[in-house]
């Protein structure tokens, strides 16, 4: 009995190991493949004076068309959340809506953007204008990347990229100003009841190469853009808005070159420059 016991055992560790081989060995065929494709890009960006970082080419992932919606009643809370009781200021025919407190005002447009302005001390940075924003974002429920800072002329600036299941929204940004430690504004672009549509778009990282290609093209075909150094390429969306509030969110990948950032549209290769 313990013989059997004994022969099943190492027949299953036997079986184990042979999976594990396999799978290795697809593992290995998948980054030799990848490597050469990468080599192949460097070579042909090379050819056309353009310096590509491949380690800047991010994985492949797997990113879907998804519809948005405006939320008047998460701007109303937005509002009320940071400055306190409000009153309707203004409702400019569902486009723009304006909410006025003693902490301050709150301007949301059916485009995304919105502002909110603090007319006294609310909030101030303490220690440090990053974790500060941190704690602010979690405030307003905003999904976001890292936080970046600047200072300029006395006024310190916090930007945040919105995200959407941990994808940047490249062109929805939130940013934060304060002076003297002091929060006088924030800002931004935002999206809302974010939902799939029966769409789906599958990017990996071939499409990157695609995407890569597709933006060469663009390059040699247009004198306006000059490029001669590509340091990132990542898949996420660009946020488009209808007049009255609903819009999309297309898959796009994202190519940060010493000209700018430009965008690739997964579905129809378009190129685009981001003015944010």
């Amino acid at each position: 009995m313990t013989y059997t016991k004994n022969i099943m055992i190492w027949a299953l560790v036997v079986l184990n190991v042979f999976f594990l081989a396999v799978f290795g060995l697809g593992l290995y065929r998948e980054n030799t493949e990848k490597r050469l494709m990468y080599r192949e890009l460097y070579e042909l960006m090379q050819r056309h004076d353009i310096l590509l970082d491949t380690s800047g080419i991010s994985d492949d992932g797997e990113l879907f068309r998804l519809d948005t919606s405006r939320d008047p009643a998460a701007e109303r809370l937005l509002a009320g959340t940071l400055l306190g009781e409000t009153t309707d200021a203004d409702q400019s025919g569902s486009i723009i809506a304006t909410y006025a407190g003693d902490r301050g005002e709150a301007v949301f447009r059916s485009g995304g953007e919105f502002q909110i302005t603090f007319s006294q001390s609310v909030y101030t940075a303490g220690d440090s204008v990053e974790s500060a924003v941190v704690k602010l974002l979690k405030l307003m429920a905003f999904e976001t990347a890292d936080v970046a800072v600047s200072t300029e002329d006395g006024r310190t600036t916090a930007t945040a990229v919105c995200t959407w299941s941990d994808y940047r929204i490249f062109n929805c940004r939130v940013q934060f100003v304060y002076e003297d430690q002091i929060l006088k504004e924030i800002s931004g672009r935002q999206v809302a009841n974010i939902h799939r549509t029966d769409e789906q778009t599958e990017m990996s990282a071939s499409s990157a190469a695609t995407a890569l290609m597709r933006f060469l093209h663009t390059v040699k075909n247009n004198t306006a853009i000059s490029c001669s150094a590509i340091m990132d390429v990542s898949p996420g969306y660009s946020f488009t808005a209808a007049v009255y509030g609903d819009g999309s969110l297309r898959p796009v990948w994202c190519i940060t070159a010493d000209s700018g950032e430009f965008y690739v549209d997964a579905e129809t290769g378009e190129v685009e420059q981001s003015t944010a």
